[in-house]
């Protein structure tokens, strides 16, 4: 598959979860064609970064896990699903807006440091 019109967005989403160097490379192209290649098929921006970062946050969460009360473990469990979820919406959706990830990231990291702090008062109670 050479030819730019050969590839589909699903045959794109294939490569998501790789650089896009490593991307063209598999594909035998260069980085340059790729990106040609996605923003033929409505792709503005090349998901990776934002799959990587879905990746970390759900380890994390994954890491809190055993040290959780039973009850905080309810929560850390629904905020992992959601992000596997929203990481599946990119996997499928990549044009999804930059400013969208960036607000919903904001809110969770406000959401978890409100959650740190009500931890560490506990603690020191």
């Amino acid at each position: 598959m050479s030819n730019l019109h050969e590839y589909s967005r699903a045959d794109l989403a294939q490569f998501f979860h790789m650089p896009i160097t490593q991307a063209a490379r598999e594909i035998g192209v260069c980085a340059t064609v790729l990106k040609k290649m996605c923003r033929k098929n409505g792709i503005p921006r090349w998901p990776h970064r934002k799959i990587k970062s879905i990746n970390k946050m759900i380890d994390t969460l994954h890491q809190s896990l055993p040290t959780s009360t039973p009850e905080d473990a309810v929560s850390i469990r629904f905020e992992i699903e959601t992000l596997e979820k929203h990481k599946e919406h990119i996997m499928q959706h990549p044009e999804i807006s930059r400013n969208f990830l960036l607000k919903k990231t904001r809110v969770w990291e406000r959401v978890w440091g409100v959650f740190f702090f009500l931890v560490l008062l506990k603690e020191n109670s």
